[in-house]
């Protein structure tokens, strides 16, 4: 689950940098960073179904909210 507390921590720190109003450049690297770490997610969990229920429930819309502030701005 080291995994998947990493995905939600990832979610936390775009949400706290959108918060912030920080750059796209910052915002972009941290969804870079997300994807890589919602890859090792569902490694770890065989790419199961379940595992891509939970990432979708954790995601929380955080790459549309990312996509409506780098439109911003």
């Amino acid at each position: 689950m080291d995994e998947a507390r990493a995905v939600l921590g990832r979610i936390r720190r775009i949400d706290a940098l959108q918060r912030e109003r920080a750059g796209a450049v910052a915002l972009l690297a941290e969804v870079e960073r997300l994807v890589l770490e919602a890859r090792a997610l569902l490694d770890a969990e065989d790419g199961d179904d379940q595992a891509s229920r939970a990432l979708g429930r954790a995601h929380g819309g955080a790459a549309e909210r990312t996509r409506k502030a780098m439109m911003a701005m």
